[in-house]
């Protein structure tokens, strides 16, 4: 019984936390390519 539950909620989670971390990398990748001396 609990595993289509557990199985649902775990996918909401992770659609919820993948859009968050993707976000995320980018904002780092900027910061890191904008600093000086770093070669991105």
């Amino acid at each position: 019984m609990l595993g289509p539950i557990l199985t649902a909620a775990s996918l909401s989670v992770l659609l919820g936390v993948v859009p968050r971390t993707v976000v995320f990398l980018r904002i780092v990748e900027t910061v890191v390519g904008s600093l000086p001396g770093v070669v991105g």
